[in-house]
């Protein structure tokens, strides 16, 4: 589908895909989404360098000042993997995630107990004591993402 839109469209649609990481090219956020984030921010600081190295040193600066968006144009040499060296190390694995996860694995025993045994039997106190965990642990996402 890139490739019949033209090669200046096509190039952008194939970075978007990288950023995005999905296969089919077709970008994952929409227009409208992006707009609205570019005006919340009000800048967009775009990286033009004649190296891979300094276009990412110039992008991570951009990101540790706090500016959440940066371009990085085209004819930086390498500039879609520019792209995804910078999505992947964005991507890390946080604290937040090991909370969401043992959150799943709480909700998977619990919900069983409430929706296949009825709560009968030992499957009452196994929904009880999951469902508050796990609604404990949710508040304390909240609580820490707000702090």
């Amino acid at each position: 589908m890139a490739d019949d839109l033209g090669p200046e469209k096509s190039t952008f649609l194939r970075a978007f895909a990288v950023f995005s990481r999905r296969a089919d090219w077709e970008p994952s956020v929409h227009k409208g989404e992006i707009c609205t984030r570019i005006r919340e921010v009000g800048i967009v600081p775009a990286v033009r360098t004649s190296s891979t190295d300094d276009a990412r040193f110039a992008a991570e600066a951009v990101a540790k000042s706090g500016i959440p968006i940066v371009e990085i144009t085209m004819t930086v040499p390498g500039a879609i993997g520019v792209i995804s060296c910078l999505v992947r190390n964005l991507h890390k694995f946080l604290p937040s995630h090991a909370v969401g996860i043992v959150s799943l694995l709480v909700l998977a025993v619990t919900i069983p107990g409430l929706y296949f045994f009825h709560l009968r039997g030992p499957w009452r106190h196994t929904y009880v004591i999951g469902a508050v965990f796990a609604l404990y642990l949710n508040v304390f996402v909240l609580i820490a993402q707000f702090s």
